[in-house]
């Protein structure tokens, strides 16, 4: 009897441990969790929402991710440039990271507490600093009214909190998800503008052939008038 309670009990505990892990792995079900929850952790709080359960903010807008998050954004920390090896591609910008607390004197990419941002459709260089107020003597711009403006209705294909506050092992995984995804978009992008110089060469084309044509049609007709012109005045000599 002791050793069937004993069976019975250590298959309940596995069953339950089992479930556990399954709601633990399936991350597309985590319910949002507020800062109050965490007794202050800042990291576990951004680590939990918008690491375990990044899945969920597939394809929603920059500005719906900032109404959820408890923190006002300080500046913006860094960005993934990308230069794409066709050079009739321009440098594209395929996330941002925005801080919510810088832990040093100055803002640092790899120790303030932030949460990067990968776009759907990437923006270009151009766009980032023009809007952003980045240069080279402005690193870390804050975040301002008109770069929220930009960026708000912007869908999002990752976001996830500062890797550098993960384990060695979740490090190691989100970089591998992250430059996945950043490659897709790259394709996507790169892509999209083959699609678009292809189709403008094929109307240059077009637009060659017509204009050709239209001079063969032209001098056709010239030469058409030329002969009966010349005609006429055969005619007129004769008579």
């Amino acid at each position: 009897m002791k050793r069937k309670n004993l069976i019975l009990f250590a298959l309940g505990f596995a069953l339950s441990t089992g479930q556990a892990w399954a709601q633990e792995d399936d991350r597309s079900t985590l319910p949002y969790r507020p800062m109050a929850t965490f007794n202050g952790d800042t990291i576990r709080y951004l680590k939990y929402n918008y690491t375990h359960r990044n899945v969920q903010y597939k394809g929603w807008t920059i500005g719906q991710i900032l109404d959820e998050l408890e923190f006002p954004v300080l500046c913006v920390i860094d960005n993934s440039t990308v230069y794409a090896p066709n050079e009739s591609i321009r440098r594209t910008v395929k996330s941002v990271n925005l801080s919510i607390k810088q832990t040093g004197s100055k803002p640092s990419p790899t120790r303030d507490y932030h949460v990067r941002f990968v776009f759907e459709t990437p923006i270009t260089v151009d766009e980032f600093f023009a809007m952003s107020g980045a240069s080279s003597n402005n690193p870390f711009p804050d975040f301002t009214p008109r770069f929220y403006n930009f960026i708000k209705d912007m869908k999002v294909s990752v976001v996830h909190a500062n890797e550098y506050m993960l384990p060695p092992e979740e490090l190691s995984r989100f970089r591998r998800e992250n430059a996945e995804q950043i490659r897709r978009s790259q394709q996507l992008y790169e892509r999209g503008e083959r699609a678009r110089m292809e189709n403008e060469n094929y109307q240059r084309e077009k637009e060659r052939q017509a204009a050709e044509e239209l001079e063969r049609l032209r001098m056709e007709h010239n030469q058409r008038e030329k002969e009966r012109q010349a005609a006429e005045d055969t005619d007129f000599r004769n008579n």
